[in-house]
């Protein structure tokens, strides 16, 4: 009985089913057993729907606890998501500036080993040019000191001949003073006025890295421009010479007792020979780029005894 009127309150049939029970009742015995029978079902129906309300109650809160939990989990994904795109880019990118560094360490090694290639090459073009310069110093140095012997030999011959004939003997050559000033040279170049593009005097070499004396100066004269003589002498040699290139050597004899020569260096071609004998403004060859030269120019050298002088004075600059 209890369990039929439990499923009629659950139906909304207990209030029906109560009064059917009472108003069926054959006796107070009866009435007093239904009712005590339906007030048991009721509060049995009470509290199981009671215990169903707090049960839909707990699953309502954990279906939201459980959303927003899907939710927060969702956005740790997406944040996890994003995490990982920018570990990933950073990786790229950590890869890609390895990649770089790799690049220029090996750019690096192969410009190291240019210039060791270039440093070498330096290394034995400066000797050839050294070795040169040291044989135009012996040359000069002999041609000197011929001249000084021909000149002594000939004041010796002609005091013997003015103590013959009685006459008062010349006077004995004058000693080299080291010295020799003013605007002795002319124009070498067609440049007018001249433009001095490198100066004479020590100078950091670029590929060797140590000073080295730049024995002249380097005047502006572009290719197959004319070259002239800058004073009257006579050429001592118009020939190749390594690390100078197409060189003219000219001997202007002596300057108060100091022997006076120049070269022009770098020439294209030369047009006068050995041992002829120029006067100033002749044309003696053409402005190159031969030998060790970077470009066309004119390379000046003078040398006051053998030894090179700063021309720039002497030119009158």
């Amino acid at each position: 009985m209890i369990g039929q009127v439990a499923r009629q309150a659950y139906k909304g049939q207990s209030a029906a089913t109560g009064l059917s029970m009472v108003m069926d009742a054959g006796s107070a015995e009866d009435f007093v057993d239904q009712y005590g029978m339906v007030s048991t079902a009721l509060r049995t129906q009470t509290r199981a729907l009671a215990e169903l309300e707090q049960l839909d109650a707990a699953n309502r809160n954990s279906r939201a606890r459980l959303t927003a939990v899907k939710d927060k989990v969702a956005a740790l994904k997406v944040e996890a998501d994003d995490k990982v795109a920018e570990a990933d880019a950073a990786q790229a990118e950590a890869e890609a500036r390895q990649a770089e560094i790799e690049r220029l360490i090996a750019e690096q090694s192969a410009r190291q080993q240019v210039i060791t290639g270039m440093k070498a090459q330096a290394e034995a073009e400066q000797a050839q040019v050294d070795a040169n310069r040291n044989a135009i110093a012996a040359e000069l140095a002999g041609i000197i000191a011929a001249e000084r012997a021909a000149a002594e030999a000939a004041r010796a011959a002609a005091a013997a001949a003015a103590a013959a004939a009685g006459q008062k003997p010349p006077p004995p050559v004058q000693p080299p003073s080291g010295k020799v000033s003013g605007a002795l040279f002319g124009n070498p170049t067609a440049t007018n006025p001249m433009y001095v593009t490198s100066e004479y005097g020590m100078r950091l070499h670029p590929i060797l890295g140590y000073t080295r004396l730049h024995a002249g100066i380097d005047l502006r004269a572009y290719c197959g421009t004319p070259l002239y003589a800058p004073r009257d002498g006579t050429v001592r040699w118009a020939e190749w010479r390594n690390g100078f290139g197409n060189q003219v050597m000219i001997d202007y004899g002596s300057v108060n007792g100091n022997s006076l020569m120049s070269s022009s260096n770098h020439l294209t071609s030369a047009v006068v020979r050995n041992g002829q004998a120029v006067s100033r403004g002749q044309l003696i060859g053409y402005a190159g780029n031969t030998g060790l030269s970077g470009a066309c120019h004119l390379h000046f050298e003078v040398y006051v005894n053998g030894n090179t002088v700063n021309p720039r004075p002497l030119l009158g600059l």
